[in-house]
């Protein structure tokens, strides 16, 4: 990392470097889907070398950054102010020393100022509703908000779906919150262990192995899942959770069932065994 090259940008800029800064390559992100960074802390993108990288740059601030947000772009002893959506149009005659200074998005942009607000709220001095709340008494709303995003993936409203989306990460955020007050686990071991679970359960992407179609990945998914658990699976329908809801895992022990045969291909002998299951109901 050029040092000098960096002192240089914020001379140019005509502001005191900040406290927290984030300092990557532009070339991380050629290859990016989302800026591999926390929005709510200001970055500085050195190397952006040529008009197609910022480009490629550009778009992958777009994926969290609103078009039109103002960075700079900053070229030997010059600085521009340019938006974002517009860069096609820059006149920065793009060199290797071209740097491109994002300032922060704001307050309460990225997962870590999230958590905080979390931690906030659990504290001594925070919100008394909130340091009320336990993994019991949160329980219902857990099961409520994966049903709102639910509602809200089937309305196809985007916006609807992003505040309910987030809703849900509060419950998630705010239950490893209580177990890190108890020094059982936090976040992080929440995300470890999943990180850990994908890798091992797809050893197709991750390991030596191959799977022809997305039933050999399912397949190969539960003989993995059962090695885990190290018990020899007793039934087909092991495993099956008691907190789903009434018709939810009437659905998923249907569809365990169907593995093993027991289904119908055609709809007549269905109605025939609904019949013949209510004539046992009534005589009972």
């Amino acid at each position: 990392m050029d040092f000098g090259l960096i002192s240089s940008a914020f001379e140019t800029l005509r502001i005191t470097p900040p406290s927290k800064l984030i300092l990557l390559e532009a070339q991380t992100l050629s290859s990016a889907h989302v800026p591999p960074f926390p929005p709510d802390m200001p970055a500085l993108l050195i190397g952006v070398d040529s008009r197609a990288l910022a480009l490629q740059v550009e778009k992958v601030l777009m994926a969290v950054y609103p078009k039109g947000y103002e960075v700079n772009l900053v070229e030997s002893q010059l600085s521009k102010v340019e938006r974002l959506g517009e860069l096609q149009s820059s006149t920065i005659n793009f060199q290797p020393a071209t740097c491109l200074y994002i300032p922060s998005l704001g307050v309460g942009t990225s997962f870590e100022s999230f958590a905080e607000i979390v931690a906030h709220l659990r504290a001594p001095d925070g919100c008394p509703w909130d340091r009320e709340q336990t993994h019991a008494s949160l329980r219902q709303s857990v099961i409520e908000e994966a049903y709102e995003v639910a509602a809200a993936i089937n309305s196809g409203d985007s916006e609807y779906l992003r505040e309910e989306l987030g809703d849900l990460l509060l419950q998630v955020v705010f239950h490893a919150q209580l177990a890190g007050e108890e020094g059982r686990f936090d976040f992080n071991g929440c995300a470890r262990a999943i990180v850990e679970k994908l890798v091992r359960r797809h050893p197709h992407i991750f390991g030596s192995e191959n799977a022809a179609d997305s039933a050999a990945v399912l397949t190969r998914w539960e003989e993995i899942k059962r090695a885990e658990k190290g018990v020899a699976q007793a039934s087909v329908l092991d495993g099956v959770s008691e907190g789903l809801p009434g018709l939810m895992r009437a659905e998923k022990i249907q569809k365990r069932a169907a593995k093993v045969g027991f289904d119908w291909s055609e709809l007549p002998p269905v109605a025939a065994k609904v019949r013949e299951e209510l004539a046992e109901v009534e005589a009972a």
